[in-house]
């Protein structure tokens, strides 16, 4: 897969649920650039710039969703498009504890629900809304759509009732 030209992804680890391997990492950035090489076609006038992706734990992606969503409680995934002047400029927070309990729930892995949330925080992004029910399954397909692209090998389920931020 070509790299998207300059867009650079970091990985912040600030939980200790889910251990971020260095495959893990690879595998992360990965599915934030197949976002980006989709995104950025949609976003006239784009190129390069930065994402950040934290993956935090409950705890504090709650204090992000309060403080700037003013949502009282945990949620998948929370993003900031700090873009400006044709540079992406991202920051994406994705939670290892609701990874952790989804994968139980929908019979996957932490790391493949943690590649969903980036994935969709992405889409955010570049301008998708999850507001209502058809656009929430949109979205979620879009996402899976990215996954696959991204990870043909591995086998990627889109779960109707999963609802994701």
């Amino acid at each position: 897969m070509r790299r998207q030209p300059g867009v650079k992804i970091t990985i912040k680890n600030l939980q200790k649920r889910i251990p971020l391997t260095a495959q893990a990492r690879q595998a992360i950035k990965k599915a934030v650039r197949e976002s980006c090489r989709n995104g950025l076609r949609l976003r006239k006038g784009t190129s390069g710039g930065s994402v950040t992706v934290c993956v935090v734990d409950d705890k504090a992606i709650k204090e992000l969703n309060l403080y700037y969503l003013a949502h009282n409680e945990a949620t998948d995934v929370i993003t900031f498009d700090l873009s400006s002047r044709g540079r992406l400029c991202a920051d994406i927070a994705v939670s290892a504890d609701t990874a952790a309990h989804n994968a139980r729930l929908y019979g996957t892995t932490p790391l493949d629900e943690l590649l969903l949330y980036c994935a969709h925080g992405m889409l955010h992004i570049f301008g998708y809304t999850d507001d209502t029910r058809p656009r929430r399954r949109i979205m979620n397909q879009k996402a899976v759509s990215i996954l696959r692209k991204a990870f043909p090998t591995r086998i990627w389920r889109f779960i109707e009732p999963r609802h994701l931020s």
